[in-house]
């Protein structure tokens, strides 16, 4: 038997538009600096938001949906004076999604986290 494969998690795709889709978001504190955490350089800005209504059709039986998950969103070079609309329980989408990553939880298996970095816009009423 032959060697078994590695790093086959690195070829995985986020579909973070498809994802997004059908979901309400709030965000659920204020936009704080986002800083590298080996050197403290500044990266930008980061906030936590929370899925306040999910109308995606899963594959999954069980009728799951992900309201009440909360993941954040990292803005790279972007100002925090920018971001003084976001605070508890402010509508908010996320756009521009450039990269996305899956983690788990300490002492969790499952990679069921999540951090997008992309852009944060107050959602239109």
């Amino acid at each position: 038997m032959g060697k078994n494969l590695t790093n086959l998690n690195e070829f995985e795709r986020f579909d973070a538009e498809g994802f997004l889709a059908g979901k309400s978001l709030e965000a659920v504190g204020a936009a704080e600096v986002w800083a590298d955490y080996d050197t403290g350089e500044e990266l930008g800005v980061r906030t936590t938001v929370e899925v306040t209504a999910d109308k995606t059709k899963y594959k999954s039986k069980g009728g799951r949906d992900n309201v009440g998950a909360r993941f954040d969103v990292k803005i790279p070079g972007a100002n925090i004076a920018d971001y003084a609309f976001v605070g508890y329980r402010v509508p908010v989408v996320v756009t521009n999604v450039t990269e996305a990553t899956r983690w788990a939880a300490r002492d969790k298996g499952a990679r069921n986290q999540l951090t997008l970095t992309g852009n944060i816009e107050k959602a239109k009423a």
